[in-house]
């Protein structure tokens, strides 16, 4: 059985329910609340997933230059076809 005061409680419910047009009213403004916080969310997810990216391509960038300095033959390989490309323009 619910206690007087509660959400349950009949009589309770029949004196403070709001008009009809208050309640649609306040239920729009939470819809536009909720709505706005989402796209809010969403923004700051799009930010982080790019941020993301930017990291893993430093990272990508990182670990040839990590692979290069491990193995020296391959810079100097790398050196050298970059090297002769400025001599020789493809265009």
């Amino acid at each position: 059985m619910s206690e007087p005061g509660t959400s349950l409680d009949p009589k309770r419910r029949l004196d403070s329910s709001p008009e009809p047009g208050e309640e649609l009213e306040r239920r729009r403004e939470e819809i536009l609340r909720l709505r706005d916080l989402l796209i809010g969310k969403d923004a700051e997810l799009r930010a982080a997933k790019a941020h993301v990216a930017e990291l893993e391509e430093e990272l990508r960038r990182y670990t040839r230059i990590a692979d290069h300095l491990r193995h020296p033959w391959r810079l100097f390989h790398v050196v050298l076809k970059r090297l002769r490309a400025r001599r020789n323009p493809r265009d």
